[in-house]
């Protein structure tokens, strides 16, 4: 009689089973076992027999029994994950992970399936990473994903409203570089972990940046300005980035006992500003993404715990007046007028025209679980 019923009704009384009950109805014959699966492996348990097993928790425990050709099949039913350990031993900082699946389907044939109706994508990538010199200690880290460089290929930027990734400044200009002129972004977010640069303030180290760019302009100078060696905190084509160290040092509210630590500190957070600045005046000048209205770069995520890791900004039209004195006093004048100008989150005019929700949008995280798409599929 089971074999006869349609698979509609054999869901419906599926849905109603509890998981000892549904198992036992799939063994009723092998098309009931086949309509049922969806259900039987929407919820996975794993049972270790000590608390040590969580270590490394390897997911293809899970269906030993099906063979490693069907595991990965059978997983993309689960949405429920079950773990069972006895803990004699209340330990901090526990974390468990999982080994992926050597799949011939990877990410960017996904995205690149829907390159015809994407509007926004948002792809932030976490992977563990040794955190001391000998490799005994692991946390995550966000990664740029390896699909990258060949983002307009897999990407419709001419259609792609919103895009969010984890990536440098200097990569995410490579991708965007080759149709920057079609390119219809309109707001881009450019993140990396709050928690890695917790030490770091990098408003204030553009704003720094910026302020002590324009005193340089001001002074007749136009030098171009290559990224600061972080071994020895000096510019690669021997500028003079002295005034900008001694005031990103002095303006510091961290304290070192080392000097040189210092330095080195100073150095890298003066050559990140350098680049982002860089990025921004490519992004918003003629030659970069002529829709763009906002750039976020950092972390937004969790409200405002890493506020100090995260800087914002939107297009300065003309009618803005260059001469904003939200950036480091007086940034912009008539001997430096750069397009962009800082933003606040909380300016509803921000948003407009970008299509998305733009505080939501930023506050993706790649530890914080899926975002709900708001259209209906």
């Amino acid at each position: 009689m089971l074999e006869k019923l349609p698979c509609e009704i054999l869901m419906l009384i599926a849905d109603w089973l509890p998981p000892a009950s549904l198992r036992a109805l799939s063994r009723a014959s092998s098309r009931v076992y086949s309509i049922l699966i969806p259900q039987i492996y929407r919820t996975i348990a794993y049972r270790a027999d000590s608390e040590w097993a969580l270590n490394v928790l390897d997911v293809g425990s899970f269906f030993l029994h099906l063979g490693h050709s069907r595991a990965a099949d059978y997983l993309q039913h689960a949405r429920h994950l079950q773990i069972q350990a006895p803990f004699h031993l209340v330990r901090f900082n526990r974390c468990a992970y999982y080994n992926i699946f050597p799949s011939k389907s990877r990410i960017e044939d996904a995205i690149r399936h829907h390159r015809t109706t994407l509007k926004s994508l948002v792809y932030h990538e976490r992977q563990l990473a040794p955190v001391d010199e000998d490799g005994l200690f692991e946390d995550d880290r966000d990664v740029s994903p390896a699909w990258i460089a060949g983002l307009s290929t897999i990407v419709d930027l001419g259609r792609v409203t919103a895009l969010a990734l984890c990536a440098s400044p200097s990569a995410a200009r490579r991708c965007l570089r080759p149709t920057a002129n079609r390119s219809q972004i309109r707001i881009l977010h450019l993140r990396f972990s709050g928690p890695e640069r917790i030490h770091r303030d990098i408003q204030r180290e553009i704003i720094t940046f910026l302020h002590e760019k324009r005193r340089w302009y001001r002074r007749g100078s136009r030098l171009h300005w290559s990224p600061v060696n972080p071994g020895t905190g000096c510019s690669n084509d021997e500028s003079d980035y002295g005034p900008i160290l001694s005031a990103y040092f002095d303006r510091s509210p961290l304290e070192y006992i080392d000097l040189q630590e210092a330095v080195l500190e100073s150095s890298v957070a003066i050559a990140e500003a350098e680049e982002i600045v860089s990025f921004a005046e490519w992004a918003f000048g003629p030659r970069g993404l002529p829709a763009l209205r906002v750039l976020a770069f950092g972390d937004f995520s969790h409200g405002d715990r890493y506020s100090g890791q995260q800087f914002l900004l939107r297009r300065a039209y003309p009618a803005w007046e260059f001469a904003s004195k939200s950036v480091a006093g007086d940034t912009c004048d008539d001997t430096m007028r750069v397009p962009f100008r800082p933003a606040d989150m909380a300016d509803p005019s921000l948003w407009d025209g970008v299509s998305v929700e733009g505080a939501r949008f930023l506050s993706a995280c790649p530890g914080g679980g899926l975002m709900e798409s708001p259209y209906e599929l």
